[in-house]
């Protein structure tokens, strides 16, 4: 099994966990609607995890999304028709996204140290170690930056579906 493949099944594993934290939220939301507008019940608590249920969702999935060409990267290489200029482009994007990660990663790291060390918490009801939250960046963009480096192009995962939105 090569480290590239390695890479790829993390990444999926990141998307489940996003898919995951999306299915909470979901949860989450209906039963502040329910408790709140039905039993005139408000939850103290749904706001501020669903703040985190977000932080989690964006960062797991950010290197499948870049995986599958969407929104990560510049959109506009995968339109480019001479092949070997949009190989010269992809090269440049990979860059670009691996340096982004290198960048955020050491800030992230060192955020979450920060918070581990200082025993940050939230500033809520909840008290919830601040620490926790921001482990998602570095993990997620430590996936994103792995990704840049081991993605294969030419991969069919990585062909954008150029179909999707369109009205046929």
């Amino acid at each position: 099994m090569s480290l590239g493949n390695v890479v790829r099944g993390i990444s999926l594993v990141g998307l489940r966990i996003s898919e995951l934290a999306v299915l909470l939220l979901l949860l989450i939301t209906a039963y502040s609607v329910i408790g709140r507008y039905f039993f005139n019940s408000p939850s103290i608590h749904a706001v501020e995890v669903s703040k985190y249920l977000m932080v989690v969702m964006v960062w797991a999935a950010a290197a499948w999304t870049y995986r599958i060409n969407r929104h990560v990267g510049f959109e506009t290489v995968k339109y480019i028709k001479n092949e070997a200029l949009k190989k010269v482009f992809q090269l440049i994007a990979r860059a670009a996204v691996f340096f982004f990660s290198v960048i955020i990663l050491y800030s992230g790291i060192v955020a979450t140290l920060t918070a581990f060390d200082k025993n940050y918490r939230t500033a809520s009801l909840l008290d919830f170690p601040l620490w926790v939250i921001l482990a998602c960046i570095p993990v997620g963009v430590m996936l994103l930056g792995l990704e840049s480096l081991f993605k294969n192009d030419d991969a069919p995962e990585h062909q954008a579906d150029e179909s999707l939105g369109s009205k046929e």
